[in-house]
C-alpha cells in the first residue's frame, strides 16, 4: 500500500482521530517521506506550549491519515486515522502509514482510546 504526501488544506473533512504514536524523531520522518511539514497553533487558553507541524497523508485505500508533532510531546509523533463509522479504525492504513515511516510494527503503539480495530 502507498501513501502521498497531500498538504493539510487539501485533505477533505473527515473524522480524524489520535490512534497510534511512534517515538522516532519527526524530521526523521519528513524527510524520508519527502515533506515539509505544516505548522500551526492550537487556539485554546492552556499555559503549555502550543504549536504543532502536522504531514497530510493521503493513502491508497482512498483514505487520508496525518502525522503530528506537538511541542509539549516533541518525542512522539501521533497517528491519527479516519474513523470508519465513527467508531473503528482499519489496521490496514496503519500499516501503511508505519511502512511508508519506515518503521517497524513494534515501534508504534496503538492507543486504547475506546475505538475498535478492524
Amino acid at each position: 500500500m502507498s501513501v502521498e504526501i497531500v498538504p493539510l488544506a487539501s485533505m477533505p473533512r473527515r473524522n480524524y482521530c489520535r490512534a497510534a504514536e511512534a517515538r522516532v524523531d519527526y524530521d526523521d520522518v519528513a524527510r524520508r517521506l519527502g515533506a515539509r511539514p505544516t505548522r500551526g497553533t492550537f487556539k485554546d487558553g492552556l499555559a503549555f506550549p502550543k504549536r504543532y507541524r502536522d504531514i497530510g497523508l493521503r493513502l491508497s485505500t482512498g483514505r487520508f491519515a496525518t502525522l503530528t508533532q506537538t511541542e509539549m510531546r516533541q518525542a512522539v509523533i501521533e497517528i491519527g486515522l479516519e474513523l470508519v463509522d465513527g467508531e473503528a479504525f482499519y489496521a490496514e492504513d496503519l500499516e501503511a502509514v508505519t511502512s511508508a515511516m519506515g518503521l517497524d510494527a513494534e515501534h508504534v503503539k496503538r492507543l486504547d482510546n475506546g475505538f475498535r480495530w478492524l
